[in-house]
């Protein structure tokens, strides 16, 4: 038996090499292999799809949120529509959660009982699109399974759905620091419908940290995705937007 595992990160390279042509810009193969673990179908239609769009080396550059190439949606669809409604729905929750999350978090959001969720669970990773990441976790077999997942959510589901995921993190994890950061991307993400005020104090926390912890792109992108909440009241507080700007300029 020869166990069939995804490309390592120099094979991506010279995958990309041989397919698109010429010389590999540095970084897309780390990229590339960081969305499909080196699956070889996933890696050429995604190198496909990049080289047809001129968009190589901006996947290099960093920052990539990748389009779904149609032939991998086709192939996860079809192993989508082999689960119960019950385990899509199920797995919809997980994908807005992360590319890994917690059943305790996952009960909580979909209402499913500790059995249902296991016996959802158990029918994804049958089909292979889900893994045991530890005691309680999960992971997707792929950024791009999470994501096919994730784009089929209605973008007011999504708020939602977000906004229950933060309270569900919230109600299980209280003020642990190492939470702040999800907590934040949910309550941002959430805020469109949810609770402004939540979504702005967790931003300015979770880029407190990340500038703590010299992580400054991070921060300025939580300041900035701040301010972008803020300005969506009608009547914003002028002193927040000055404070958040000021933060922003020094992150």
């Amino acid at each position: 038996r020869i166990p069939l595992r995804g490309l390592d990160v120099d094979d991506v390279e010279r995958f990309i090499g041989m397919t698109a042509g010429g010389t590999v810009p540095a970084g897309l193969a780390r990229a590339v292999h960081a969305q499909t673990e080196g699956n070889p179908f996933f890696v050429g239609e995604v190198v496909r799809l990049l080289t047809s769009e001129g968009r190589l080396a901006e996947v290099a550059g960093g920052g990539w949120d990748p389009a779904i190439p149609q032939g991998v949606r086709e192939v996860v669809g079809r192993r989508l529509d082999r689960l119960t409604p019950e385990t899509n729905e199920a797995l919809k929750v997980a994908a807005a959660i992360g590319r890994e999350f917690e059943a305790d978090v996952a009960i909580r959001v979909a209402g499913l009982s500790a059995q249902e969720l296991t016996a959802a669970a158990r029918e994804a990773v049958a089909e292979r699109l889900v893994s045991e990441a530890g005691p309680g976790r999960f992971s997707f077999a792929h950024a791009l399974v999470r994501k096919t997942l994730y784009e089929e959510i209605s973008p007011g589901q999504r708020a939602g759905l977000h906004e229950r995921i933060g309270l569900a993190l919230q109600e299980l994890r209280g003020d642990d620091p190492s939470a702040i950061g999800e907590l934040a991307h949910h309550f941002l993400a959430a805020a469109p419908r949810g609770d402004p005020a939540r979504a702005i104090d967790y931003a300015e926390r979770a880029a407190g940290q990340a500038m703590g912890g010299l992580a400054y792109e991070e921060a300025a992108e939580l300041y900035g995705r701040a301010l972008e909440v803020a300005e969506l009241d009608d009547d914003p507080d002028q002193a927040e937007l000055c404070e958040l700007l000021l933060r922003l300029g020094r992150a």
